[in-house]
């Protein structure tokens, strides 16, 4: 399954990152689009830790629900 951050809700593309430091780094939509993560097509990267940025900022229960049938497919 392959999903881009046009598939993402407005509120979860507006969340933030976390840093180690404890701060916040880059918005998501920011990080999906930055030169070293830039994928083909738009396509995201089905990662468990884009999974878990939106988990912990609080992100609706679609985007949630859309990460985690998009992790299950591809392993």
């Amino acid at each position: 399954m392959k999903i881009t951050k046009n598939d993402l809700c407005s509120f979860c593309r507006e969340i933030r990152s976390p840093k180690n430091d404890g701060g916040f780094g880059p918005k998501i939509e920011e990080w999906l689009d930055s030169k070293g993560y830039n994928q083909p097509n738009g396509y995201i990267t089905i990662n468990p830790s884009i999974l878990h940025f939106l988990e912990e900022g609080g992100a609706c229960s679609n985007c949630i629900n859309l990460f985690k049938t998009a992790i299950d497919s591809n392993y």
